[in-house]
């Protein structure tokens, strides 16, 4: 699984929106780190929101994303 790593900042705000509108947060972080297949989980999180599904994999991707912008930061990576 290839979370993107993003700044502190980011991925806070990541995990904020993923919560509030799912796969949208994923979304953003993949085409801010452009990955495709992370811009592609997005759309499939926003799209299974209305399941539930795709929203508790939008909070536990905001999670993840959140906890790998916490370990650190490096441009270029």
């Amino acid at each position: 699984m290839q979370v993107p790593t993003l700044e502190k900042d980011w991925g806070t705000g990541m995990l904020v929106v993923n919560i509030l509108l799912p796969g949208v947060g994923t979304l953003v972080a993949g085409i801010k780190s452009e990955r495709n297949t992370t811009m592609v989980i997005g759309v499939l999180q926003f799209l299974l929101a209305f399941v539930i599904v795709g929203w508790i994999w939008s909070i536990y991707w905001g999670w993840l994303i959140y906890k790998k912008a916490q370990e650190g930061y490096l441009p270029g990576v």
